[in-house]
């Protein structure tokens, strides 16, 4: 099998274990056992299991950080609205957004960075999309209002990867568009 053909083969594999079990016990030895192959072969295509994972989160960071920002920085959009978007696209998605929503105990530290990375570039377009509604003269609130919402987000999309029907999407959206609601400028 061409070298390229056993990368998406042991990349497939990752995925499946990150979806189902989150890193932990993420080996070279169940890694090579979900693709059907042996240590070696895994050896020949990734030297490490971190190479394997950078070679993933390559591939999936990507695409996972376009469908969100396309899904949140939408005009005009009420969070409720973001918040559909964003849980539909994690639904519709799960290989995409396994790696990132499913950390916990033994996540590689390389990994938690990435993942920190990406929700940094996230957090800056939602606190920028918030100053543009509301105001750039308020951008601190605004930053710790967008740093909130990822949190949020984040639990909620942990909470639907690990069981879709433990999150009422219409509650959480309207928590969203409340919460938004608290930063009109005060009228001191």
């Amino acid at each position: 099998m061409p070298v390229e053909e056993r990368r998406e083969q042991l990349r497939s594999a990752a995925l499946r274990l990150i979806g189902e079990q989150g890193y932990q016990g993420l080996t070279v030895e169940a890694i090579a056992a979900a693709a059907g192959v042996t240590k070696p072969v895994l050896y020949s295509a990734y030297p490490t299991v971190a190479a394997l994972l950078k070679d993933l989160l390559d591939r999936t960071q990507n695409d996972a950080l376009s469908q969100l920002l396309a899904a949140v920085t939408g005009p005009s959009m009420l969070p409720s609205q973001m918040t559909r978007a964003w849980l539909t696209i994690v639904r519709e998605h799960p290989n995409t957004w396994a790696p990132i929503l499913r950390i916990g105990p033994g996540t590689p530290d390389a990994v938690l960075q990435r993942i920190g990375q990406g929700r940094d570039t996230v957090t800056a377009a939602l606190a920028q999309a918030l100053a543009g509604a509301y105001g750039s003269d308020q951008m601190p609130r605004h930053l710790a209002a967008a740093q909130a919402f990822v949190a949020a987000a984040e639990h909620f999309g942990r909470s639907f990867v690990a069981s879709p029907d433990s999150v009422d999407v219409d509650v959480v959206g309207q928590l969203f568009d409340d919460l938004v609601r608290g930063l009109r400028p005060r009228r001191d």
